[in-house]
């Protein structure tokens, strides 16, 4: 196993005149799709109508998703993304379907039930990821975890989403 140390703080944050003791990394405009998306469906799905359906097991990426019985709980204006909010064993996912084929381009989820393959949980430390097998991912703040998974590191260098997406968005 190959391990890969995460650099120190990024040095391209900054703190901001409006918010001095907030920490905002240059060029957030440009976060990576999946990041921005994972966001928006774990916020939605969190707050649109807080229900999950219960499966028995989590889609796979590229497989067909067909949802029986609930609507969406964000359609994307302009595109052909759509996201449901699902609960395997518990724990809270969002999944986001491109309704043209109807097939799985990304997985996230916030819920503090989760725990990667690797062991890492919402609210481990960056400093806990840099002995892991992985890499950093800039400008997004993810460090892409073997399994797939990608831990999104917030100012406090803490874990706060998980999140899979395809290939094409990685």
């Amino acid at each position: 196993m190959k391990t890969i140390s995460v650099p120190p703080p990024n040095p391209r944050m900054q703190r901001t005149p409006s918010a001095p003791l907030m920490r905002q990394p240059l060029g957030a405009s440009r976060l990576h799709l999946s990041v921005i998306t994972s966001v928006i469906l774990a916020i939605g799905c969190a707050h649109s109508n807080d229900q999950y359906v219960p499966t028995r097991s989590l889609p796979e990426l590229g497989t067909p998703f067909h949802p029986t019985g609930i609507a969406p709980d964000i359609v994307f204006p302009g595109r052909t993304m759509e996201a449901y909010g699902i609960s395997v064993a518990g724990i809270r996912y969002g999944v986001i379907v491109d309704s043209t084929n109807s097939r799985v381009v990304a997985i996230s989820t916030a819920d503090p039930k989760f725990s990667t393959p690797e062991g890492v949980k919402i609210g481990d430390t960056l400093f806990r990821l840099r002995n892991l097998p992985g890499r950093w991912l800039e400008p997004q703040r993810r460090f892409l975890l073997e399994s797939g998974w990608a831990a999104l590191i917030d100012a406090e260098e803490r874990v706060f989403q998980f999140d899979k997406d395809t290939p094409s968005g990685a």
